[in-house]
């Protein structure tokens, strides 16, 4: 997860290398986010994975593993909407 949050970072500084990137992980065939929220998210990388789990509802596979559970996701990330 600290790879993919350091990615969104460095990607916001160019819009069209950020959408590209948005657009490849809502596109890949399997998205596997690891250690998810073993470090923090700012509000923007969180939006960011927000836009990239609805993208991909109901239509690819996403695989989170997470050392915490769905109640720390709601204390953790910055907007209820996006932890549940």
């Amino acid at each position: 997860m600290d790879d993919l949050a350091r990615r969104l970072v460095i990607a916001r500084g160019d819009g069209i290398g950020h959408q590209k990137l948005l657009n490849e992980l809502s596109d890949v065939d399997l998205l596997v986010i690891d250690d998810f929220l073993t470090v923090g998210l700012d509000p923007e990388a969180a939006n960011d994975l927000f836009a990239v789990l609805a993208n991909r509802e109901h239509r690819l596979p996403t695989l989170i593993a997470s050392q915490s559970g769905p109640a720390y996701w709601v204390e953790a990330l910055p907007y209820r909407v996006t932890a549940d």
